[in-house]
């Protein structure tokens, strides 16, 4: 694939791709994320920390061959290892979940680091390319700002949100330990909005801090995850932390229940025990 710049991964922490994927294969993905969501309203959710819906492996698969060409990619021409798509592939609609700043949680809970994961992020429903797509604070500007802070606690780093403080400031707060870490200015001055349009693709560094851009209009992703197989999972960090990353797990305990069973007699697991990959 020419002209694209993979290093923004690395420096920026998220990249655009424009018009990746062709107006068939949406259409085909839309047709599953109907039946997802039919599904979903006889059954239920058994996630209670946000009102996603799980993707089928026919829908991934309809993407599969181009992700699965793009990682090879990545790996290329990045320090980023990412060589299979696990089960864990979403719907995602900012009418039911309208995310303020973050960094992804359950992926880090359970994979417990986020450099060699990413998250490819496919607009099915957006009608607007200028509205309800996803603000991003840039690692190289936010490490420009707060070099300590960005150092210690955010690169590779997960579960954290950002909320305003006193008198233009800002607080981000660490839902994996449960710290808290103040930050001089509004971190909503490092925001940068890119415009996304249904069939480009947006590729995702999960420590990056992200955000609904927001809900004026309806917006559907296919949220679609990659990681490295042979990621080393240790069960005291699973368990330890504090109240907010254990009621989260509480919270959607099916998702986690491989892990569990795994560390009844072991210390330590790779991903490939706790995931099927598609």
């Amino acid at each position: 694939m020419e002209n694209i710049n993979y290093t923004d991964l690395e420096t920026k922490g998220f990249l655009v791709i424009k018009s990746f994927f062709n107006a068939d294969t949406i259409e085909s993905v839309k047709k599953y994320y109907a039946l997802e969501l039919a599904k979903n309203q006889i059954l239920g959710n058994s996630n209670k920390n946000h009102d996603i819906l799980k993707a089928s492996k026919v829908a991934v698969d309809l993407v599969s061959p181009q992700l699965t060409q793009l990682m090879t990619e990545i790996n290329q021409h990045t320090s980023i290892v990412v060589n299979t798509i696990p089960n864990a592939s979403t719907y995602i609609s900012n009418q039911l979940v309208n995310h303020n700043w973050h960094q992804d949680h359950e992926m880090y809970y359970t994979w417990q680091s986020c450099l060699n994961q990413l998250n490819f992020w496919i607009p099915l429903i957006k009608p607007d390319p200028a509205q309800s797509g996803m603000d991003f604070i840039p690692h190289d500007v936010l490490k420009e700002r707060c070099p300590d802070l960005y150092d210690k606690y955010i690169v590779g780093k997960g579960a954290k949100r950002i909320m305003a403080g006193f008198d233009n400031t800002s607080l981000i707060i660490d839902d994996e330990t449960g710290d808290k870490y103040p930050v001089s200015f509004d971190l909503n001055e490092l925001a940068v909005t890119p415009e996304i349009s249904v069939g480009d693709l947006v590729i995702i560094r999960p420590d990056t801090f992200h955000k609904t851009q927001d809900t004026n209009t309806s917006r559907v992703a296919f949220s679609v995850r990659c990681v490295d197989i042979n990621m080393v999972i240790r069960k005291d960090v699973f368990y330890s932390g504090c109240d907010r990353k254990r009621t989260m797990i509480q919270n959607n305990l099916a998702s986690y229940q491989r892990i569990i069973d795994q560390f009844e007699t072991k210390d330590q697991c790779t991903l490939a025990d706790i995931h099927t990959a598609f």
